[in-house]
């Protein structure tokens, strides 16, 4: 197998990062454009409300439920979510 000498890559990746070297890396304002799902504890029917995210928990607004940490709990029962058909998603 033949494999690029790292001097060989170096020499690539400065020819390529100077043509990109005019290009604006200014922020990029993604719209969502899909309303983000509610969902309830069957438990103490708390309602996490991705628009607000859940301060207690230290979850800004924007956070999706299915990507809250593994280790994140109710914040009015204390359950788990992953405690299995506790969750329930509601449909708006």
């Amino acid at each position: 197998m033949c494999h690029p000498s790292v001097s060989s890559l170096s020499a690539l990746f400065k020819r390529k990062s100077t043509h990109l070297s005019g290009i604006s890396a200014g922020p990029v304002i993604m719209q969502q454009t899909k309303k983000l799902a509610r969902w309830v504890c069957l438990e103490c029917a708390y309602i996490y409300d991705p628009a607000k995210g859940d301060k207690k928990n230290g979850i800004p607004p924007g956070v999706p439920f299915e990507e809250l940490p593994r280790t994140w709990r109710c914040p009015e029962c204390n359950l788990s979510i992953e405690k299995i058909g506790i969750f329930k998603r509601l449909d708006d």
